[in-house]
């Protein structure tokens, strides 16, 4: 069923492979055979709920992916292509100018590239929590417990116990009205932020959480491929 407003989607691909000790771009290895980005973008292409898609990746990355785009997508897998910035929020900022004009009014999810493990059920909820609220970020409470330590430094060894109930662990596509979205970015030094729920909260919006997905991990380090493959065997 179609939504009662327009939807976008920034997916934003920027890593190294670094964490995952691996010369290719986390973003660009395979599960089942399939490059993680390609599995992202067709999960959001084939729901029918965004009216553009943009995927933003660095720049010495653009020719890998075309290859990759030739070797494993349709004709009619559509996509826009944005180049990356030096941060996370200036890429992000890359895929916004990137989109069509397209009505104030439009909800544009902001997706991180190597997160593939999402369905149409839970993409309609976030859409529709944002569209009800201003913006809609999926979360869940974690099962493990937390300290916080007493100081940033990296010797430092005091601490004290966190109320992990009080504890949400963020997960993306993070939702916003695009106009609002876009009037924070101009609003604030979009350097220094880590994620857009923090960009729109110095703004003075309030954020408002909703139902995350255990299975929307993010693939970083070598284990999280392992359990991306069991995932994938497994039909999530």
């Amino acid at each position: 069923m179609a939504l009662p407003f327009p939807a976008a989607a920034v997916i934003v691909a920027g890593g190294h492979g670094s964490r995952m000790e691996s010369a290719v771009p986390k973003q660009f290895l395979p599960i089942g055979g399939i490059p993680i980005l390609v599995h992202t973008f067709r999960r959001f292409f084939h729901t029918g709920l965004f009216s553009s898609i943009v995927i933003v990746l660095p720049e010495d990355q653009l020719d890998s992916w075309r290859e990759i785009q030739q070797r494993y997508l349709k004709p009619e897998e559509t996509f826009l292509l944005a180049p990356g910035g030096k941060t996370r929020s200036e890429s992000v900022l890359n895929g916004l100018k990137a989109l069509p004009a397209t009505t104030p009014e439009c909800i544009v999810g902001i997706h991180d590239g190597v997160r593939p493990f999402i369905n149409p059920e839970f993409l309609r909820n976030c859409l529709n929590t944002a569209w009800e609220h201003g913006n809609a970020i999926p979360c869940i409470t974690p099962p493990e417990s937390f300290r916080y330590m007493d100081s940033a430094q990296a010797d430092e060894t005091l601490s004290h116990a966190i109320d992990r109930q009080r504890i949400r662990s963020i997960q993306t596509p993070q939702c916003f009205r695009l106009s609002t979205l876009q009037a924070d970015f101009q609003r604030q030094d979009c350097r220094s932020f880590t994620d857009e729920a923090s960009l729109a909260e110095a703004s003075g919006n309030p954020i408002r959480l909703c139902e995350g997905l255990l299975q929307n991990i993010k693939i970083t380090r070598p284990f999280d491929l392992q359990l991306a493959e069991f995932l994938l065997q497994k039909g999530y």
